[in-house]
């Protein structure tokens, strides 16, 4: 009998992905998204498991549609459960009253029709305009980097065009110092700081190139054991 180990299939590695979907047809960006939300973008995909990441769509009030005057041919159905109670909405209607629905609905028609699609749903995040409130949740992919703020602490991958294969360059982690620009240069955390201090003194330079990288005090007690202050 053959065993499937899925252990390694479940661990936890999700990113927040920030879309502008301003601009962007409805259902190329809608299976997109979907895409996301189910992992297919991952090399550990499983189609019963939520390895998917969360996403945030944003300017959902600037959608698209193709096609000759789908805007009032598409329409949306739902039923109160009475009889005659069928209640029906063009696509126009809706995207002045509730544009995140618009791409909620046809989101949710490409997930699949279980437990499984309805928690991946709940990964989906829409914003009308470009404003939200997921900032600190963001770093992974993205395709606009002028909707985040603040992103000088993120570490951000930016894809203009997920066909295209060009992938700009990943920005580094705020907690290393390193050959940071001057307005990226932040604090090692405080533990590392004393660590330091204590071992080459109170003047030492934190924004030297050797303690790049050391980002937890473990890390640095073995940069200190392998480089001893040789004044003492």
């Amino acid at each position: 009998m053959n065993i499937v180990n899925t252990k390694r299939k479940t661990t936890p590695n999700e990113t927040w992905h920030l879309i502008d979907v301003g601009g962007q047809r409805l259902g190329k960006i809608a299976s997109h998204i979907a895409s996301i939300l189910q992992g297919k973008h991952k090399v550990n995909y499983v189609p019963y498991l939520p390895v998917g990441d969360f996403v945030v769509a944003v300017n959902a009030s600037k959608i698209i549609v193709t096609g000759n005057n789908k805007m009032l041919q598409k329409t949306y159905y739902r039923h109160s459960g009475y009889p005659g109670g069928i209640r029906a909405v063009t696509l126009q209607t809706m995207m002045s009253k509730n544009p995140s629905r618009v791409i909620y609905l046809a989101v949710k028609g490409m997930l699949p029709k279980n437990k499984l699609g309805r928690k991946l749903l709940t990964r989906l995040k829409i914003f009308a305009d470009d404003k939200h409130i997921h900032t600190a949740q963001i770093k992974g992919l993205g395709i606009n980097e002028a909707l985040i703020e603040g992103t000088a602490g993120i570490d951000l991958i930016f894809e203009s065009d997920r066909k295209s294969g060009k992938i700009k360059e990943v920005k580094k982690d705020a907690s290393v110092i390193g050959d940071l620009k001057d307005e990226q240069k932040s604090k090692l955390p405080k533990t590392v700081q004393t660590l330091l201090k204590q071992e080459y003194g109170d003047n030492v330079d934190l924004t030297d190139a050797r303690f790049a990288g050391l980002h937890n005090k473990t890390k640095a007690a073995k940069f200190v054991e392998e480089n001893p202050n040789s004044t003492k």
